[in-house]
């Protein structure tokens, strides 16, 4: 019999792009579903779990939210912020509590109060600075309680240049903190990383890279867990990490609409 290595399995299957059945699909990394998004999504920018079947979203430019229903496959908006809606480069979202954070790529937190009980009317929502603007350019948001994680696309101070740095914020705190600086000469084999979005379970961390179209997963302390190339992503912008451990990447359009993918959990038993 012949026995094929595990990494070659699980590369063929992420670059695959027929989806499976949800319900069948074995527990190994392998993808279990792709959803196109509607035309105001094309230029998807940010990706959250709100619960093991829903997920939210951003376009870059406008404040407006997205909600996607995976079980149903279907995409609603949830709701815009400020009349008229508020316009600016947006590249990341995520739940905290009721409310929902988005950030700009130049540090700019926008905070929807209770955002996930939107209905009919647009929430009020409260602006916070957390200084980032002259030392990166901000690609990703998530929630790690107390705290936001912030991620750096670029990095603007010379000795922070060729590093993964993630910064964190916490409402009453005037400026963003450094919660991890690690030099890329650090991370195996790469060289060079502008990451677009991240996202943490437990302790550890998922980050989607568009320009090197790679996903790395690391702890706390910056270690690397893990790196692969996203076969079949054309432009990987948002990550989202659910509950159970699967992981949803949302990719930019390009010539055709943007899409989310989701992977089943890898077993750790296998």
């Amino acid at each position: 019999m012949i026995t094929i290595p595990r990494l070659v399995i699980v590369l063929w299957l992420l670059a695959t792009t027929a989806c499976a059945d949800p319900s069948s699909a074995e527990r190994d990394g392998t993808q279990v579903q792709r959803i196109p998004l509607p035309a105001a999504l094309k230029e998807v920018s940010g990706l959250a779990a709100v619960d093991q079947n829903r997920l939210l979203a951003v376009s870059d430019e406008v404040a407006t939210v997205y909600t996607i229903d995976l079980e149903r496959e279907r995409v609603d908006v949830l709701f815009s912020l400020g009349q008229p809606v508020i316009t600016a480069d947006f590249e990341g979202i995520t739940v905290a509590g009721n409310d929902v954070w988005l950030v700009t790529s130049q540090g700019k937190l926008y905070r929807a109060i209770d955002g996930l009980a939107a209905s009919k009317h647009p929430p009020s929502y409260e602006v916070f600075n957390t200084r980032l603007k002259k030392r990166c350019e901000v690609e990703g948001l998530t929630f790690d309680s107390p705290q936001f994680l912030l991620v750096c696309k670029e990095s603007f101070e010379k000795s922070e240049r060729h590093s993964l740095m993630i910064h964190s914020w916490s409402p009453g705190i005037a400026r963003a903190e450094v919660f991890l600086g690690r030099p890329l000469e650090e991370l195996g084999s790469i060289r060079k990383l502008n990451p677009s979005g991240l996202s943490i379970l437990d302790d550890t961390i998922h980050i989607v890279a568009a320009r090197q179209t790679t996903l790395l997963e690391i702890d706390r302390a910056g270690n690397l867990l893990g790196a692969r190339t996203l076969v079949g992503h054309p432009q990987p912008e948002g990550i989202a990490v659910m509950p159970d451990g699967s992981i949803v990447i949302a990719d930019e359009g390009k010539k055709g609409s943007g899409f989310i993918t989701r992977y089943a959990p890898v077993n750790d038993n296998d």
